[in-house]
């Protein structure tokens, strides 16, 4: 079985998925795109990849996990997801807790939503 650790999936409909910056930002820091979980699936076919782990796109959708939730609900056989969660939000382990129990969520990438000078190398 070949398993892909690190996929994202980015949804076209930014009504229902908007954008949502870690820091506040009004702009996303990448160029949008699209590459919905039915492409991924249809490039996994193509390319023998039987399951993969969905990566919350943290630059894009913040803290809001619900696309990658969501694509893992409509293909529970080929996917698990990783949230992303805010360090610094006292309520995170609570989220956390939930999202295992509501969504199966296989794994977490906890980001702290403010960097400093001494942060970044």
């Amino acid at each position: 079985m070949i398993f892909d650790t690190h996929a994202h999936v980015l949804s076209a409909d930014t009504g229902r998925y908007p954008y949502s910056m870690l820091r506040g930002d009004t702009r996303p820091p990448v160029p949008p795109m699209t590459f919905p979980v039915e492409r991924l699936v249809e490039a996994m076919d193509a390319t023998g990849v039987d399951r993969a782990c969905l990566v919350q796109r943290a630059t894009l959708y913040g803290y809001d996990n619900s696309y990658a939730l969501d694509s893992v609900a409509a293909y529970p056989e080929r996917f698990r997801s990783v949230a992303v969660l805010d360090a610094e939000d006292p309520a995170a382990p609570a989220t956390l807790a939930r999202l295992v129990r509501e969504h199966g969520l296989a794994g977490l990438r906890i980001v702290a939503p403010k960097l400093d000078e001494h942060d970044v190398d």
